[in-house]
């Protein structure tokens, strides 16, 4: 389990009452349970403009590490988190097969990051071997000055989807990141290829380089196609056996990204109150599921 605070008011004796009741028992079902978490962690790659209605991040689990792991007869998702931070408004969790949209595996068209609930499929979803995942996501800045990226902290951004399912398989992320190249072509900056290597870490070049951009409707443009249609680095991975599960060398996503009509209906039920409603300034805690985000992003830039 991991705790997360957050007082941006600063409010004193507030006072944290969160625990677990573990249950165990000698006789073992049939199936282990596990969560993978697809989607962008909190990449410094991630950057979203400000003073927007309406930008989009994807970020997809490649067909190649599906393949990899999944027993012949797929995965059984029988639940599933949806995560953005502040600016999010759109979470949805699409399944692809041979290139092709076939449904979905959870989606929030009204998110709110002050009701993140687990919620349950009833029937559940089988995600077959070489299926690819796209996690969608929506942001609205329009209160936003300066420009928002990856990061662990709350006025940072995410993109990611949850899976609780059966059997447990090795792999634990299974993601995509954009280019930080891409974006800067993107963007009109004039040596990308200095900026980037010229001994600062990337991620911090990148952002230093993308604040300072002056934003015009055609800037918005250049940098959502080159977000959708430029190269990205696949990543899929397993915290106990490296080896596992390798995700491929960077490219352009393998199809291209359109989406069906959004699924209906937007509200599913809560599987467990584990997670619970909160307000902000909240003091809440979340299941092991963000303990992992942090600890995959931590090894990220």
């Amino acid at each position: 389990m991991e705790t997360h605070y957050d007082n941006p008011e600063l409010k004193s004796g507030i006072v944290d009452s969160s625990g677990l009741t573990l249950w165990y028992t000698p006789e073992l079902r049939r199936h282990d349970a596990a969560v993978i978490m697809a989607g962008d962690d909190g990449s410094a790659e991630l950057a979203v403009p400000p003073g927007l209605s309406e930008y989009s991040i994807n970020s997809m689990c490649h067909p190649s590490c599906t393949a990899q792991v999944f027993p012949p007869e797929g995965i059984t998702v029988f639940a599933n988190v949806l995560h953005t931070h502040l600016v999010g408004r759109k979470v949805q969790v699409r399944q692809f097969r041979d290139g092709k949209e076939i449904g979905d595996i959870g989606q929030d068209n009204q998110y709110d990051f002050n009701y993140q609930q687990i919620r349950s499929f009833n029937p559940p979803k089988i995600v077959k071997p070489g299926d690819s995942i796209v996690v969608h996501c929506s942001y609205e800045t329009r209160s936003r000055n300066e420009m928002t990226f990856g990061g662990l902290e709350t006025k940072d951004e995410m993109c990611l989807g949850w899976m609780l399912y059966y059997p447990k398989v090795e792999m634990d992320l299974c993601a995509s990141y954009v280019s930080a190249y891409d974006q800067l072509k993107a963007l009109n900056h004039p040596d990308p290829d200095r900026l980037l290597q010229n001994g600062f870490v990337p991620g911090r070049a990148f952002k230093s380089a993308v604040r300072n951009v002056t934003w015009t409707p055609s800037l918005v443009a250049s940098l959502q196609k080159a977000q959708t249609e430029s190269k990205v680095q696949y990543s899929c991975y397993s915290i106990r056996n490296a080896s596992a599960v390798e995700g491929p060398p960077m490219a352009p996503y393998p199809f291209s990204l359109k989406f069906a009509a959004d699924p209906q209906p937007d509200c599913f039920p809560v599987l467990s109150s584990a997670i619970v409603p909160f307000s902000r300034p909240a003091l809440f805690w979340m299941t092991a599921l963000l303990s992992m985000a942090a600890l995959i992003a931590g090894r990220r830039v």
